[in-house]
């Protein structure tokens, strides 16, 4: 792990240094370290390596970057960082892209509370996380790698009228060991349906598979990314990455396209089911996420 984050920070353009964020907006710091602890995020501690789901996936389409923003390179990346601001709140940090789209999340440990985070690459070396609450920035953290392992940098109040120091350095810890066992979904689930017709098998081996990636994000909601190959000959395929949010004891997932996909989770499998048609999630020709996927090792 030292030796990809060591490349990662002193070879040009290649992934992370950060910016961590979750405090709310206060008149003084005092103000600011008591509300981390009532209003912020939880401290996790592991850190978990994610990696694109290894099926027959094309290799990502190279979109234009964004002004202002560094190209960060298109390798897959996860890194949770622990540390503090202003030298006494205690924090962690997770830094990850995923598909070339570069997220972030924080939690203080006072409060184990997940905080969302934008994040951006600016220039090589340097992140910047602003932290919401509700949809509303409560602080800005303006992060880069000082040294091995090792980021440093400052968190502001949206209004600028309060800065403070940040001190990280990695964590061999995940980020979400600080959640109770049921909430953690972080992982790679597997339905796999082998061709058993003698005659047909040895040339075409699976019949259907699904494979899904899964990260919890905030407390209610999680990243997917979900993989369908259909039956062959001439297989179709489904492809769909985006956030599903709680709604009860389930997660859905939805596009503007008239596509909802719930997922259901129970101990170490994850139940698929979809409303819409197969054009309406981006699937291929008679291609749907349904069946129960079973947690498996990458």
């Amino acid at each position: 792990m030292k030796q990809i984050l060591t490349v990662a920070v002193l070879c040009p353009l290649l992934f992370f240094s950060c910016n961590n964020t979750a405090i709310e907006n206060k008149e003084s710091k005092d103000t600011l370290a008591q509300s981390a602890k009532d209003t912020t995020a939880v401290v996790p501690k592991e850190a978990t390596v994610v990696s694109a789901i290894d099926t027959a996936k094309s290799d990502p389409v190279e979109e234009p970057k964004e002004e202002g923003q560094a190209d960060i390179g298109p390798e897959n990346f996860d890194y949770t960082y622990e540390g503090t601001i202003n030298g006494t709140i205690k924090v962690k940090v997770n830094i990850f892209q995923y598909n070339r789209e570069l997220k972030a999340r924080a939690v203080y440990l006072s409060s184990k509370k997940i905080i969302d985070m934008d994040a951006v690459y600016p220039s090589v070396g340097h992140f910047e996380l602003t932290e919401k609450i509700n949809g509303k920035a409560t602080g800005v953290w303006k992060i880069a790698a000082d040294e091995e392992d090792v980021l440093s940098g400052t968190w502001t109040a949206p209004d600028g009228t309060h800065k403070m120091p940040v001190s990280l350095a990695m964590s061999p810890e995940d980020f979400d060991s600080f959640l109770p066992a049921g909430e953690v979904r972080t992982g790679y689930y597997k339905y796999i349906d082998k061709n058993e017709d003698e005659e047909t098998k040895e040339e075409f081996p699976i019949n259907f598979s699904e494979e899904l990636y899964v990260k919890n994000m905030s407390g209610s909601s999680i990243l997917i990314d979900l993989y369908i190959q259909g039956p062959p000959p001439g297989a179709h395929v489904g492809m769909l990455n985006g956030i599903a949010h709680k709604v009860g004891q389930n997660y859905i997932y939805k596009n503007d396209e008239g596509c909802e996909i719930t997922l259901t989770f129970s101990g170490n499998t994850v139940g698929l089911s979809q409303k819409g048609a197969d054009v309406d999630c981006g699937f291929g020709a008679n291609i749907g996420a349904f069946g129960t996927l079973k947690k498996s090792n990458p």
